[in-house]
């Protein structure tokens, strides 16, 4: 994922438990940094307005990083009940994303309120895991485990299944 502001830096994450981050204009393959976490990273977003990066983890957590430290994890937000598999920013509020995840559901969170997801998405019941989510301005589409999509409209305070 390129960095949301400096397209020379990019970063990459992986079951290694690693966030690399990687300088593009160098004629080394090598990470420049790498971070370690407490465990592996599935997905990742950029939460431009903040600098951060969120991480979506098989503790079934996602993690507010400031990449420009080494160790500091903003905050963790709690609520899944299966690997974080997908992260999408909000294409209206720079401070709001989604998160998808095996448990096939789909919570919105606001950087600010830590205390829990705004509201939560949820797929036809047995549909299986949430694999990728993607959200722009026309809706918020969620891939899964069945091989279907999901579509929602609306906007960071609610949104309706089409």
């Amino acid at each position: 994922m390129f960095h949301p502001t400096d397209n020379s830096v990019a970063y990459s994450a992986s079951l290694s438990t690693y966030l690399h981050t990687h300088d593009l204009l160098s004629e080394s393959p090598e990470a420049i940094s790498s971070t370690p976490f407490n465990a592996p990273l599935l997905s990742m977003t950029s939460l431009r307005a903040t600098s951060l990066l969120a991480l979506g983890t098989t503790t079934n957590r996602v993690l507010l990083h400031d990449p420009r430290s080494q160790s500091i994890t903003v905050n963790t937000l709690s609520g899944h009940e299966g690997f974080v598999s997908s992260l999408s920013p909000s294409p209206d509020n720079p401070n709001i994303f989604a998160s998808g995840s095996y448990d096939a559901h789909i919570r919105i969170w606001d950087i600010r309120n830590t205390a829990g997801s705004i509201f939560r998405l949820d797929r036809q019941p047995g549909a299986g895991k949430i694999l990728s989510i993607d959200w722009n301005a026309r809706g918020l589409v969620a891939g899964g485990q069945d091989g279907k999509l999901d579509i929602w409209t609306g906007n960071t305070t609610s949104m309706s299944k089409l």
